[in-house]
């Protein structure tokens, strides 16, 4: 049968395949079942031809005759299989009329399948397992590819494979894309791509971190960039071509641009290709943001970088780590003069200070911008005289409340001032892993501080997320005392006053900015000290030792030392912002305030008798009796004089005995174990020890060296093995006790024989040799009352100090571990005595330095045990620097004797001890500070001991 005639008994619609909804029900089945039909045809004419051929073999006879019989048979045959075929026809029509009315099939594409929903991932994964059929149906009924079917599609192609490349999720913005650092590479650019031409949804792209090269930027780009409203390009290699894609998004020539955010840093694009996109800019209108970090800008990108800040749109600008220099600084900056939009610039990790001067520019534009919020110029090579005009301009400027100067010299401190140090004081270690600036947006790290800081550093109000406080104090409420005036001191500003300011009725209040930590802090009125009693939640114990906190600096600038049992404390949570979305402060404060400045009524000084409690000397804690019976019973028990006498009731004697006189065998241990040190462990060793045997005066015609020497053997023998302490080869505290009971047994019981017991034996010894040489002359304690302890010393080191600690802190870390206190060894001492040239004079001699240091320390209980007497502490190293100046003897500062004054050493060393040590910081200063600490110390024009004159006696 031909086709003609199953034409006439089945008609087929004409195919116009369109959206599901639109779709007739009836066409839409006709539609559907149509290849279904053309399959049955064609198996229906294959199946006729197949039967003619078998009939023919069956009927075909072998004459002619038969032939004409076979055919009308066939004839015959085929009649009859017509019209059973129409039969079946009609019956195929009535059932797939029936079917129609049951249901109905949908191209897979005509679907709504979100690429953002908790199912998303499987329909994904089902739709790749019925890709093949799926791609059919497209091409048969004309159907528009899926975001699904294009990406799977593609990598088919591409022979990669599938992969959801961020489209496909589970939950999130179907307007945010984000795949940051997945390394797909320029093949799933690709993909990406495909799948982006059916999903016009997207505009925010993060691809941070992929590979995206040259190759394979083209394509993506090309799609991506006239749609984008944020595009994340950092750390791929997009090249010229992607550039060129940008640009032409960015030019605005053929349709609007929708980029707002750019971020294109670590791309190493180069002046050429980051030329292109500034170009662009120059008619950009939407563009808010660009982050040109690490791409190898120089000096060339200067004069375009300077055309598209003068268009004033972008408002924050990203130059991180590029090669920029004072040529092209200074194009920008001068471009910044009238600049009322950018808010954030971040020129960090450049060479501004190098290849010219650019610092005049940013003097005029931190003194004419009032718009700028974020401005970072860290590692820029700003030499002391460049960064000096930088702190005088900023100064003037309070409307940038972060400001980043570190790897330069100096630093910003709590307030927002610049200040300027030595340049060979700052440090560049940190350049690598320091947290870079995010619009104005506080960053996510932890801000460290000590229970106390001094002089805190590189403080950005915004990246550290400072806050706001108000502090009140109520007159009659918070505590006793008149506030006027009235001061707060903040632990981490070293406790350094703060002035309130003069204010009217009982309540006091005082604003600052203050770091994310605990806050502590306490008042000071009337010349005392207090914390507020109104808040009980604010208050804490004392967290210094001993209740009292040293070195206090008043408004006055004298330092005090404060004794108070309880402080207030406040627990300062991160703040999360301090500019808003719109770049406007949600502060009061402004940066660079400083507090009003108190002015002191003139009146008489109050002279202050002096005492050792209130001198610097009071830390110095002398030996008692209750030290001295606590060292005895260390060094008894570490002795082997148990050992050696064997009777109880005489040993206990020989104890008490040793135990009365033990303050001058201490003493005099002390005096000849300064003499000669094993590196910086005390000990007597061989030659002190015979100078010590010939002043006892024990060698006789009966007592030869050679018996001495074996007392001297036995003692330091079968000592505590491995310990640093103990020394082989000297005499230790605990031992020479034990070597003066040898002494006397060798001398007394075996060779004079004039005793029988140990106890007549010593005390006999200590009558004759001992108690001339032992008592009181090697009293280390005699010189502090009669020489160091005095009124002249004390105010002499006051109005030093801050040169001496300068010296300490610089010193005093060579063998300081993670954690500890700061300390001085014996060979950072004798490294300030070197270097200030004192070992050159003739009359210095060579032990000094070992007697400042041994004799300088307090006493230790257990000397075996603890590392404490290497270590001198900050009040040591006073008396340390008076016991060299003792010796050294140098000439006063000027001003006390006439210009001219020859001076003898005779002279010299009759000079009050305060005048020596006058001279001896005065060495230090010129010869062991650095240059920077030198240059912003007030110049020294006089002696400290010049009498003032009548007008000083006043206070202003």
């Amino acid at each position: 049968m031909n086709n003609s005639k199953l034409s006439s008994i089945i008609e087929f619609p004409k195919v116009n395949v369109q959206s599901q909804s639109q779709i007739n029900p009836q066409i839409q089945w006709n539609n559907k079942f149509r290849l279904l039909e053309i399959r049955k045809e064609l198996k229906y004419t294959q199946n006729k031809a197949k039967n003619m051929i078998n009939s023919l073999n069956h009927y075909l006879p072998p004459n002619r005759k038969g032939l004409s019989q076979a055919f009308q048979k066939i004839d015959n045959r085929e009649k009859i299989s017509e019209k059973e075929k129409i039969g079946d026809l009609k019956k195929e029509k009535e059932i797939l009329q029936n079917m129609e009315l049951s249901f109905e099939i949908i191209v897979e594409d005509n679907k709504h399948k979100s690429v953002t929903e908790e199912n998303a991932q499987d329909n994904f994964y089902r739709h790749y397992q019925k890709l093949d059929k799926i791609t059919q149906q497209n091409k048969f009924f004309q159907v528009q590819e899926s975001a699904f079917t294009s990406i799977l599609d593609q990598a088919q192609k591409l022979s990669i494979l599938p992969c959801k490349i961020g489209l496909i999720k589970q939950k999130g913005n179907e307007e945010d894309l984000r795949i940051n650092s997945m390394m797909y590479g320029d093949l799933y650019a690709k993909v990406l791509s495909e799948g982006l031409k059916r999903l016009s949804s997207v505009q925010n792209f993060y691809l941070q971190g992929n590979r995206i090269t040259n190759k394979g930027s083209g394509d993506l780009l090309k799609t991506i960039s006239r749609k984008a409203k944020i595009l994340q390009l950092q750390q791929n290699s997009i090249g010229r071509i992607g550039c060129e894609h940008i640009a032409a998004s960015l030019s605005e020539k053929e349709f609007k641009s929708r980029i707002e955010v750019l971020n294109l840093e670590n791309n190493k694009l180069g002046d050429i290709s980051v030329g292109l996109i500034l170009d662009a800019l120059q008619t950009n209108k939407s563009l808010k943001k660009m982050n040109l970090s690490k791409n190898y800008l120089t000096d060339k990108s200067g004069e375009k970088l300077a055309s598209i800040l003068q268009n004033e749109y972008l408002q924050e600008l990203y130059l991180h780590w590029n090669q920029i220099k004072a040529n092209g600084g200074a194009l920008v900056f001068a471009a910044l003069f009238s600049n009322e939009e950018l808010k954030v610039l971040d020129f960090s990790c450049n060479s501004l200070g190098l290849g010219g001067s650019c610092v005049e520019q940013i003097c005029a534009f931190l003194g004419k911008n009032i718009e700028l919020k974020h401005l970072d110029l860290s590692n820029n090579y700003f030499n002391q005289e460049q960064s000096v005009k930088v702190a005088e301009a900023l100064e003037k400027n309070q409307s940038i409340y972060g400001f980043h100067f570190s790897g330069n010299c100096g630093y910003v401190d709590s307030r927002g001032f610049l200040i300027v140090e030595d340049e060979k004081n700052y440090d560049l270690t940190g350049v690598h892993i320091k947290q870079r600036i995010n619009g104005c947006k506080v960053l996510n790290q932890n801000y460290h501080t000590n229970q106390r800081d001094k002089d805190i550093q590189d403080c950005c109000w915004i990246c550290q997320g400072w806050s706001e406080q108000e502090i009140t104090w109520i007159q009659d409420k918070s505590g006793e005392g008149l506030p006027d005036p009235i001061f707060i001191h903040f632990n981490f500003e070293n406790y350094r006053a703060c002035y309130f300011g003069k204010q009217q009725g009982p309540e006091y209040i005082y604003k600052r900015m203050v770091p994310p930590f605990y806050l502590q802090y306490f008042f000071t009125l009337e010349e005392s000290q207090n914390y507020d009693h109104s808040l009980e939640e604010r208050i804490t114990p004392n967290p210094e030792i001993g209740n009292k906190i040293n070195n206090v600096l008043l408004f006055d600038n004298t330092l005090i030392d404060v004794d108070l049992q309880f402080i207030n404390k406040i627990n300062v949570k991160k703040s999360e912002q301090i500019i808003d979305c719109y770049y406007s402060p949600v502060i009061s404060i402004l940066p660079r305030t400083r507090d009003p400045k108190y002015i002191l009524a003139a009146k008489k000084k109050k002279r202050i008798k002096w005492s050792f409690p209130i001198s610097l000397m009071y830390k110095w804690k002398p030996d008692d009796e209750e030290i001295y019976k606590k060292c005895f019973e260390v060094d008894w028990e570490n002795c082997k004089i148990p050992q050696k006498i064997k009777k109880q009731e005489d040993q206990d004697q020989v104890k008490e005995f040793l135990r009365s006189k033990y303050k001058h065998i201490k003493d005099t241990y002390k005096y000849f174990a300064s003499q000669n040190p094993i590196q910086d462990i005390w000990c007597i060793q061989n030659t002190p020890w015979l100078e010590l045997v010939s002043l006892m005066n024990v060698i006789d015609s009966k007592v030869k060296d050679a018996d001495i020497n074996l007392k001297w053997t036995a003692t330091i023998s079968g000592g505590e093995k491995g310990n640093p302490r103990n020394p082989e080869r000297g005499i230790s505290r605990h031992q020479l006790m034990e070597a003066l009971v040898r002494i006397s047994e060798e001398k007394y019981i075996l060779k004079y024989q004039r005793c029988n017991t140990f106890i007549e034996a010593i005390k006999l010894f200590w009558e004759e040799n001992l108690e001339q040489i032992f008592v009181e002359k090697y009293n280390s304690q005699k010189w502090r009352t009669e020489r160091y302890w005095n009124e002249e010393c004390d105010y002499c080191l006051k109005n030093y100090k801050k040169i001496i600690d300068y010296v300490y802190k610089k010193f005093a870390k060579q063998k300081v571990k993670p954690g500890q206190p700061p300390f001085m060894c014996l060979d950072e001492l004798i490294r300030i005595v070197s270097l200030a040239g004192l070992t050159e004079d003739e009359h210095f001699g060579s032990t000094v330095c070992y007697f400042a240091f041994n004799l300088s320390m307090m006493t230790q209980i257990d000397e075996l045990q603890s590392d404490r007497i290497f270590q001198m502490s900050q009040v040591e190293f006073y008396e340390a620097l008076a016991r060299i100046a003792e010796e050294a003897s140098l000439p006063v500062g000027p001003g006390v004797y006439e210009e001219n004054y020859e001076w003898t050493w005779e002279k010299r060393k009759e000079q009050i001890l305060g005048y020596k040590i006058e001279g001896l910081i005065l060495k230090i200063f010129d010869t062991v500070c650095d240059a920077g600490f030198k240059s912003q110390y007030p110049k020294i024009t006089k002696s400290f001991f010049v009498k003032i004159d009548d007008s000083d006696e006043y206070e202003n």
